[in-house]
């Protein structure tokens, strides 16, 4: 959901750092969470073999952005199911019961007292540069045969192997919403951190920064 905060970020900086900014946007932060499943359900040991994902789940429950970052109908259909188990669907208009079934129903408040502070179809006013990587398999959703305390199949789609492509695209969606240039940037098979080392992210900024 990179997307959805770069107006949010935009806003919080003087004028005199806007273009900065516009060259750090490169990586968004996710629409779907990047990993084995979302952090907020089971917890994410992040592969470390030596931290079970059980006990650092109190921990990254905590943390305001799990529930920030989990997708926004903005971008997605309000029907799209971001988690299935046997006997329910959640989709993006079922987050109030997907907190209170995983037993953390303060990630509802959580994600009420935040989710104002973005608005994606608010275009972010600057002229804006947006490089996103494809053709890399992204956590699209998540199946849980045992919810909430196994590890799920995930379905995938296309993307970095992080933001996913339908979130990435909504820099699309302000071509025609403000005067400023939108320009995409397209990084075929890049993965979302190793796009800072694709000799076409190191061109294409060369060429913003110093011109032709």
């Amino acid at each position: 959901m990179g997307p959805h905060l770069r107006p949010y970020r935009v806003r919080l900086l003087p004028d005199g750092l806007l273009f900065l900014l516009l060259l750090l946007m490169l990586l968004a932060d996710p629409a779907l969470p990047a990993g084995r499943h979302p952090s907020v359900v089971l917890g994410d040991n992040n592969r470390i073999p030596v931290i079970g994902p059980l006990k650092i789940r109190e921990q990254q429950r905590s943390a305001v952005s799990t529930s920030w970052l989990l997708p926004y109908n903005y971008t997605w259909s309000p029907e799209k199911v971001f988690v299935q188990t046997p006997t329910i669907n959640y989709t993006l208009r079922d987050y109030r019961k997907f907190f209170q079934d995983i037993g953390f129903e303060d990630g509802w408040f959580m994600r009420q007292d935040t989710e104002g502070l973005v608005e994606a179809s608010m275009p972010p006013g600057v002229q804006l540069h947006c490089l996103y990587g494809t053709g890399v398999p992204t956590p699209d959703s998540f199946f849980y045969e045992s919810f909430p305390d196994r590890d799920p199949k995930i379905c995938f789609g296309d993307g970095d192997g992080t933001v996913n492509l339908q979130s990435a695209l909504q820099c699309q969606a302000w071509q025609s919403h403000q005067e400023h240039q939108v320009l995409l940037q397209e990084l075929p098979g890049s993965e979302h951190i190793e796009m800072l080392a694709n000799a076409t992210t190191l061109a294409y900024l060369k060429r913003v920064l110093l011109g032709p």
